[in-house]
């Protein structure tokens, strides 16, 4: 499989970019699981719902960067959106 020259990598952006399609794409799905995986892990001196709705927040938030970075889909950003609406839901119904 031949991969394109990098041709831009003047940026952080770029250099991220570059990765992403030598990935196939899958670098922004793939920090976006590492950010819930391991903000859950730090936050696990609370509950497992607060820890839980916390880390999807966190995750929702940094995937909305990676969306506008241009290195996820939309598909992605709208199901840690909807992630982070479901799990504040099922906080404030636990409580």
């Amino acid at each position: 499989m031949t991969y394109l020259e990098p041709n831009n990598i003047t940026t952080m952006s770029g250099l991220i970019r570059h990765a992403s399609y030598l990935t196939g794409e899958k670098l922004g799905i793939s920090i976006l699981g590492m950010i819930f995986i391991i903000s859950f892990i730090g936050l696990k001196m609370y509950s497992a719902e607060r820890a839980f709705a916390t880390s999807l927040f966190i995750t929702t938030t940094l995937g909305i960067l990676l969306r506008f970075m241009g290195l996820i889909n939309d598909t992605w950003m709208f199901i840690s959106i909807i992630g982070a609406g479901l799990s504040l839901v099922w906080l404030l119904k636990k409580d």
